[in-house]
């Protein structure tokens, strides 16, 4: 990367699907773990590894970090991800998961000053769910 075409930023830029393939090429050669261990010995490199899905959700840092939160379900709890944000003074909780399908409609339609009558007649024309 000192001489040629990716020698510069502007260079790197202009040649960033070439400088992919080297790289992809380069790291397909070795696991994760062993450029874990190639990579910790540097001391001026900082460097952390691109996780799996399944890596995420057990990862004790992401937990600990507050990222999954424990949502009250009808039939008990869901992990769901948290708020990304945190505004100080405003504390954030989940106070439930989403509603099933059609679960409020009844009340919904009710505050709009329908009457029971109205709304009989619309779940039962398949309108509302």
């Amino acid at each position: 990367m000192e001489d040629g075409p990716y020698a510069t930023p502007l260079g790197r830029r202009d040649n960033a699907r070439e400088l992919i393939a080297e790289l992809d090429a380069i790291f397909a050669t070795k696991s994760r773990d062993e450029w874990s261990a190639i990579f910790d010995t540097e001391p001026d490199m900082f460097w952390a590894p691109v996780n799996e899905i399944d890596d995420v959700l057990i990862d004790e840092q992401i937990h600990a970090a507050g990222a999954f939160i424990e949502v009250p379900e009808a039939n008990g709890s869901a992990m769901r991800i948290a708020s990304p944000s945190d505004f100080y003074g405003t504390p954030w909780e989940a106070r439930s998961g989403a509603p099933e399908l059609g679960q409020h409609t009844r009340e919904v339609l009710a505050s709009m000053g329908r009457s029971e009558a109205e709304i009989d007649a619309l779940f039962e024309a398949g309108t509302v769910a």
